[in-house]
């Protein structure tokens, strides 16, 4: 009878095992790696991995090899992949709350719908990837890539993307609330409907960049370069923009009502339509309300 259970307990291990056939799984790893005594840390470095809805949280990736890998849907919480190779890879819909990211190679991989607050992501590549619709909330990206990126209506509230590289990034109706963004490149990018509201742009380089209808009330632009951008229709409400650079760009029916302007400049900038009402102008005199409100 012993003989029979034990007979019973091994099949239903090799069909376990057999779930995640021809792909390295990581079940057939795990196994593998404990019979030969490695660590956790061991266990997952390299080749494919095809694991749909799996539990893989505070599991060690670091430094892997996973180009191409299928996470969908999987639960990484506070995982690590600092360093790791993830191009290409699919983890739409993926749990990553919590997890380090520090310089991985996310290069065209699909992380849309992910939940990934509080997550840590310095110096990562996440070039060309797709993050529509993820949650980034107080997300840490210092010096990640973002260009060519989708991040339409993205939650990205009080995140970190100090001196972030984001040209032709879309972001398209996210939600930038609070974010720190200093010194960020976001030339060609575009930021049409966003909420912008509060965020720090210090320095940005916004060149040629498409921020019409967008909410930037209390925003901070000094020092920021505007020039070329299309701001039709943004309310600025608030907003400091001192020393910015707004050469040439496109400010009709914006909303500067109460704006700090001083030392800007405004040459050959679109202003039909524009609300100066209450602001500081760039020599310093208060703008005109003319027929607009003081809202």
């Amino acid at each position: 009878m012993a003989h029979s259970k034990a007979r019973v307990m091994l099949i239903g291990v090799f069909m376990l095992m057999l779930t995640f056939d021809n792909n390295w799984s990581l079940v057939s790893k795990r196994v593998a790696a404990q019979s030969a005594g490695e660590s956790s840390s061991q266990m997952i470095r390299s080749r494919m991995i095809d694991c749909v809805m799996c539990d893989l949280r505070y599991q060690q990736f670091l430094r892997a090899q996973l180009n191409g890998s299928r996470l969908t849907g999987a639960y990484l919480f506070g995982s690590d992949f600092s360093r790791a190779s993830l191009v290409g890879a699919n983890l739409e819909s993926a749990n990553l709350t919590l997890a380090s990211l520090e310089r991985v190679d996310l290069t065209n991989a699909n992380l849309r719908k992910a939940s990934m607050t509080r997550s840590s992501w310095f110096g990562a590549t996440l070039k060309g990837a797709s993050l529509s619709f993820a949650k980034l909330d107080g997300a840490y990206l210092e010096a990640a890539e973002l260009t060519d990126a989708d991040l339409t209506a993205v939650i990205l509230r009080d995140a970190n993307l100090y001196r972030v590289f984001a040209n032709r990034a879309n972001l398209r109706k996210a939600d930038l609330s609070r974010a720190k963004m200093i010194r960020g490149n976001f030339r060609d990018a575009n930021f049409q409907g966003a909420i912008l509201r509060g965020v720090d742009l210090t320095g940005a380089d916004l060149t040629n960049a498409n921020l019409a209808k967008t909410d930037l009330r209390g925003a901070i632009l000094s020092g920021a370069n505007l020039s070329y951008a299309r701001l039709r229709g943004a309310d600025l409400k608030g907003a400091t923009l001192r020393d910015t650079k707004i050469v040439g760009a496109n400010l009709q029916s914006a909303n500067l009502a109460g704006a700090d302007l001083t030392g800007a400049s405004l040459a050959s900038v679109n202003k039909i339509d524009t609300n100066f009402c209450a602001a500081t102008m760039p020599d310093g005199s208060q703008g005109v309300c003319d027929n607009f409100s003081k809202k």
